[in-house]
């Protein structure tokens, strides 16, 4: 049985309790995570709770087992921007029906705009 609470609006999902979950509607609000700026993406260096947790214990193992360091030896700042980039992929994507996106930032609107528009016409 489908309980479809999304239908409601009477609760939210983020993304680390929506993998696999589908929606008939879903509103994204696009914060400042990720915004576009020129030709590029920039992510935020604000804390993320979860995934600086993981950096953490990464530290943590190098520490207590120092002969794994090569092999604990990751780019952290790479593992950060791909689990973000992932976040708004899974968030973009529950959706069955439609996806309503509200952006924060004017650039980043524009930019997202634009390829919807693009999307449009092909």
């Amino acid at each position: 049985m489908s309980i479809k609470k999304g239908n409601d609006l009477d609760t939210f999902a983020s993304q680390f309790n929506c993998q696999g979950l589908e929606l008939d509607y879903t509103i994204v609000i696009w914060g400042r995570k990720m915004l576009r700026r020129g030709d590029k993406w920039e992510i935020s260096k604000d804390a993320v709770g979860t995934l600086d947790s993981y950096c953490k214990k990464i530290d943590d193992l190098k520490n207590q087992y120092p002969e794994l360091d090569s092999v604990l030896n990751v780019d952290k700042d790479q593992i950060r921007d791909t689990f973000i980039k992932n976040c708004y992929r899974v968030l973009l994507t529950r959706s069955r029906i439609s996806t309503y996106i509200y952006v924060e930032d004017q650039e980043t609107y524009l930019y997202l705009k634009s390829i919807i528009e693009a999307c449009k016409t092909d």
